[in-house]
């Protein structure tokens, strides 16, 4: 019996041990979900009771056997031989149930006796070996062990074997008054059921050798055991509660670690290892996108510098338009093509955004490569979503620990950017540069310019000088030069963002995908490291 309590106590250790190697790895990983479910399995443990009956006459040595199985010498049961009701003590790991009254002729196997007897872990059944098993007993012992089928908890302790004459210290003497006495308490069982048997469980004691009391005994442990045969019935005892409670105990541990290791741990790995391969995709193209992204801006100078050099090229040649012409005629015709109606100045305006949108499109290409990186990336983390959620579906509620750890907030985040973006890069592309309304502005004053020589021209007609011709002609010139030094002034990478607000957007979306990638890492090596806690636990 006190081995129960021995192997109760290793149990509790070994959670316990389990618990540490938790709590140490707590500021990592969550594992408070174990860590409870740990503390909760030590606390059924600490009330799991091993219930003990004993039937037996007042003077059968009741106290004593416990005394030695307890090694405690403190113990008081037997009540007055009067009483004729089940007594209940408790000790500890134990409960010890003594039912003195069961052999009286007015017995009743009431409910309340039945019920304690049901849920007996082992039954202890004393007798005297002068006279083993009085017939007055032979009630009980049927009614325990037919109509109860207690027959492989009970064991028969035959005490007292000293009293019969044998030599105490001759172990042959021992052994052999201890069969006979067996041979006549199996012969009386078997009467008893009325079957042939020979598998019940029977031990020989001497108590207490020459009376001199279990304290004395206890004290000289080594010898007591020599004498007493009190290891053999401890070693059935054990036999017997193995499968009532060790196995119990043992299955409630193991039921905790399975959870808690195997069954989380094989799920884990599974996950470690789709993790790795993912990470080893993401880390491609991770790289993929540093590189379009840093190219944004050296894009937008290449589009610039030919954006400006085109606008530079068309400045010079209306310039050149304007001072090649030799008349009001030639001018005229000049208006008409190369600006447009004086009012809107159509064909300017056409020309120059034709040069942005020419030159545009192979950043607009780019832009398109970028956004097929990220969204690369955005399915990427969705089957990292998948898979978590389909190995969360393995562990159900018994991996708790991975809800904590892997959150998807970043990846969602990700994915709702992406199609935010996706939104706006399907939106086409319409020139729209820097300083607009200063551009229709200086547009107008070419406008203008162009409608003031030509009211001049219908209302002078020949007459025109030439001094006023060349005036206008100069001012034209200097109005094209002050549009297209405007324009190429501020034709610049930070003006041509604002024509491509998707830009800013992938700036920022490629920001996060980058952090992702990060906690990605972080969070697959957070699953190492609960994996080495598990795998800890498991060796403990």
């Amino acid at each position: 019996m006190k081995k129960f309590s021995e192997f109760k106590t290793q149990a509790i250790s070994k959670l316990s041990n389990c618990k540490k190697i938790l709590n140490e790895a707590k500021d990592h990983i969550s594992v408070n979900d174990y860590l409870e479910k740990i503390d909760r399995t030590i606390e059924d443990l600490k009330e799991e009771k091993l219930k003990v009956v004993f039937f037996g006459g007042f003077s059968d040595g009741k106290t004593t056997i416990l005394s030695a199985l307890l090694n405690r010498t403190d113990l008081k049961i037997s009540p007055a031989p009067t009483t004729d009701k089940i007594e209940e003590y408790k000790f500890e790991d134990f409960i010890v149930i003594d039912t003195p009254g069961l052999f009286s002729e007015q017995e009743e196997h009431d409910e309340k006796t039945k019920h304690y007897i049901s849920e007996a872990d082992l039954i202890i059944f004393t007798t005297d070996a002068v006279n083993p098993l009085k017939e007055s007993q032979h009630p009980t012992i049927k009614w325990l062990l037919k109509d109860l089928g207690k027959l492989n908890q009970t064991i028969f302790v035959i005490n007292k074997l000293d009293e019969t004459g044998i030599d105490i210290e001759n172990r042959e003497d021992f052994d052999k008054m201890c069969s006979t006495k067996k041979e006549v308490v199996v012969s009386t069982l078997n009467n008893i059921l009325e079957e042939e048997r020979d598998d019940y469980l029977t031990v020989c004691l001497i108590a207490d050798p020459w009376g001199m009391g279990i304290k004395h005994w206890l004290n000289n442990r080594e010898e007591y055991e020599r004498l007493s045969n009190i290891k053999q019935l401890e070693e059935i005892i054990d036999s017997v509660i193995k499968s009532r409670k060790y196995d119990l105990i043992q299955e409630k541990v193991n039921s905790v670690l399975q959870d808690i290791i195997l069954n989380t741990q094989d799920n884990l790995s599974e996950l470690i290892e789709v993790f790795q391969e993912r990470l080893a995709d993401l880390e491609i193209k991770k790289k993929e996108l540093e590189s379009e992204l840093n190219g944004i801006n050296s894009q937008l100078v290449k589009a610039s510098n030919r954006i400006k050099n085109r606008l530079d090229s068309l400045r010079r040649d209306l310039i050149s338009s304007v001072a090649s012409a030799s008349n009001i005629d030639e001018l005229k015709q000049f208006i008409q093509t190369e600006i447009g109606n004086p009012k809107e100045a159509e064909a300017l305006k056409s020309q120059i955004e034709q040069i942005y949108n020419e030159e545009l499109e192979d950043f607009h290409n780019y832009l398109f490569n970028v956004q097929k990186i990220l969204e690369e990336i955005a399915l990427a983390y969705e089957e990292i979503d998948d898979l978590i959620l389909n190995v969360a579906q393995k562990l159900s509620s018994t991996s708790p620990a991975l809800k904590g750890l892997l959150t998807n907030t970043s990846e969602t985040l990700i994915k709702s950017t992406i199609f935010k973006t996706r939104k706006i890069f399907s939106i086409p592309i319409k020139f729209k540069p820097w300083g607009a309304n200063k551009l229709a502005t200086n547009i107008s004053t070419i406008a203008r310019i162009g409608g003031v020589i030509l009211d001049v021209a219908v209302a002078a007609g020949k007459i025109y000088s030439d001094i006023k011709f060349n005036n206008k002609k100069e001012e034209l010139k200097n109005n094209i030069n002050s549009l297209f030094g405007e324009l190429i002034k501020n034709t610049n990478p930070e003006v041509l963002k604002e024509i491509f607000p998707v830009v800013a957007e992938y700036e920022k979306e490629g920001k996060i995908v980058l952090k992702q990638y990060e906690e990605t890492k972080e969070n697959l090596e957070k699953l190492k490291k609960l994996n080495n806690v598990l795998t800890k636990c498991k060796a403990n």
